[in-house]
């Protein structure tokens, strides 16, 4: 059975809207040793480029077909599952800027015209312009650049907006997201650190993560506080790993 698998979505936020890209693929397409996969908007009910929340959410809801097999998301299939993964979109969309910082990637941009008389018919897409765009000023205007070819254009025109990775985009972590709410920051005096690994970053559901970098471990103001997060680390690591914690100067 055919079907298309998402691997990963991406929705960059501009001033008017949201560009919600999707790297999908489908289960029967190969390049090299692993399966094919492109960003896009996915969908062929996603008509133009930039859409509000609210477009987006009642495109899924009234244009998605009831009977989604053919689609899966971690090996599941449903028209819910398929809305619900598009609001977790809609909820963490980042400017191009913020997105580039967090995963170690770059953005691409495309604008081809395809004209059916040259041969050979693999030749047919001629690009007018190919870019990497790193500011959300540089992808408004590629996209009204776009939209003026395409308007003043007899041959048919087609848009490209993609990350140059054609996998699951990889988190840069050394990158810390700045938040917008003014609070007063926290004072970091001790991290923690795996004898084996490296400092902690994050503790997760089946583990921790960790990094090299002492500025992107989570800190801590006191050595109490630092003691009793080794303290958990260690109920749920085991005794196969060894904790320790740093002052930092």
């Amino acid at each position: 059975m055919s079907y298309e698998i998402m691997y990963d979505k991406k929705f960059i936020k501009v001033s008017n809207g949201i560009i919600p890209l999707v790297l999908t693929g489908s289960n029967n397409c190969w390049s090299g040793n692993k399966r094919a996969r492109d960003w896009s908007l996915a969908w062929d009910f996603f008509k133009g480029v930039i859409y509000s929340e609210n477009e987006i959410k009642n495109l899924m809801i009234e244009k998605l077909p009831d009977n989604l097999d053919y689609i899966s998301i971690g090996g599941k299939s449903s028209k819910q599952l398929v809305i619900n993964y598009y609001n977790n979109g809609i909820k963490n969309a980042l400017s191009i800027e913020d997105t580039l910082k967090m995963y170690l990637t770059s953005f691409r941009g495309l604008i081809q015209v395809y004209d059916e008389k040259i041969e050979p018919y693999y030749n047919r897409y001629q690009n007018v312009k190919d870019t990497y765009i790193k500011t959300t000023e540089e992808l408004e205007n590629f996209i009204k650049e776009y939209k003026f070819i395409k308007e003043n254009e007899s041959k048919p025109v087609y848009l490209t907006l993609a990350f140059t990775s054609d996998d699951k985009l990889k988190l840069n972590f050394a990158f810390k997201k700045q938040k917008t709410i003014n609070t007063t920051p926290k004072v970091k005096n001790y991290v923690v650190r795996s004898l084996k690994h490296g400092y902690i970053a994050k503790m997760t559901k089946s583990g921790f993560r960790y990094s090299s970098y002492k500025d992107v471990a989570i800190g801590f103001e006191k050595e109490s506080q630092a003691l009793k997060y080794i303290e958990k680390l260690q109920e749920k690591m085991g005794s196969n790993f060894e904790f320790t914690y740093e002052r930092l100067s």
